[in-house]
């Protein structure tokens, strides 16, 4: 929940972050909510997934529709206003800023700077995708933060997240070279999970070598880690809402050896597949 207090401006609140049993992520959503200006001690990133509605954004004003998110800052400052006689239903996800940048420096140590630096992008287009995905995990939030499901699903859906504000970055530096971001949506794209990469990459006219070194300059990981980083996440999310055996899933991502797959799937999310699955079918019963 929020913790909304006064501050010298009557017209901006600051709003603290207090969770039960101190939950480093939170999310709730809203249904037709008008939203005082106010700015947060945290992260924040929520989106739009019904209706229409209005948000105040450091003295902007812009209407909000399906799939429009927005990720921000302690600096930011912002309200709601619901569309009258309408419907205007939004998702809020409420992240610690020390857990954010933990999340954050696994993947790049300046990375949490830039963020709050306003050097990244903050305002992106979801997919239907993107979005059924962060609503996967919703639910396990609201578990004990001592909760290994809860522990994964924080972790899972803030790596989600910042993949989204990577990819944004990667896909709008205007140095990148087009090659690379048609690359980088065909590796992102379920359908290709069973191709590898030689194939995926057939039709560039360059040297293979030299699109691995371009690739690690740009995205700061491997075209494989990239790749499999996609089929980890798309695998939990099967796990998470399916009913397929882990061996239907193994086909679907691509991977023909079982073992490597757990392997995978340990490294990335730091537990296995079945427990996943076992702790889904429990939350459901």
């Amino acid at each position: 929940m929020r913790n909304i207090h006064p501050t010298a401006n009557p017209l901006v609140f600051d709003v603290g972050l207090t969770t039960q049993n101190n939950a480093p992520v939170f999310t709730q959503s809203a249904r037709n909510e008008d939203v005082p200006l106010h700015r947060h001690s945290y992260i924040e990133f929520f989106y739009v997934f019904d209706g229409t509605g209005t948000q105040y954004l450091n003295d902007e004003r812009k209407l909000l529709h399906r799939g429009d998110a927005y990720l921000l800052t302690p600096s930011d400052v912002h309200g709601f206003d619901k569309t009258q006689n309408g419907v205007f239903l939004r998702r809020d996800i409420l992240i610690e800023k020390s857990y954010f940048k933990q999340v954050c420096d696994f993947f790049d140590d300046k990375l949490f700077d830039k963020i709050l630096a306003c050097e990244l992008a903050k305002v992106f287009t979801l997919s239907s995708e993107q979005i059924s995905t962060m609503e996967t995990y919703a639910p396990s939030l609201f578990l004990s933060p001592d909760c290994a499901e809860y522990k994964l699903a924080a972790k899972a859906l803030t790596t989600f997240l910042v993949n989204i504000i990577m990819l944004q970055q990667m896909q709008t530096h205007t140095d990148m070279p087009n090659w690379l971001n048609n690359l980088l949506t065909r590796l992102s794209t379920r359908d290709n999970f069973q191709s590898d990469i030689a194939e995926l990459t057939a039709d560039f006219a360059y040297n293979a070598d030299y699109m691995r070194r371009l690739f690690k300059r740009y995205i700061g990981m491997t075209m494989t880690d990239y790749f499999n980083k996609q089929k980890m996440n798309y695998a939990y999310s099967m796990l998470q809402n399916g009913n397929q055996t882990v061996e239907e899933i193994c086909e679907a991502v691509g991977i023909a050896n079982m073992s490597y797959f757990h392997k995978l799937f340990k490294d990335t999310f730091h537990t296995t597949p079945k427990h996943v699955r076992a702790r889904n079918a429990n939350r459901n019963y």
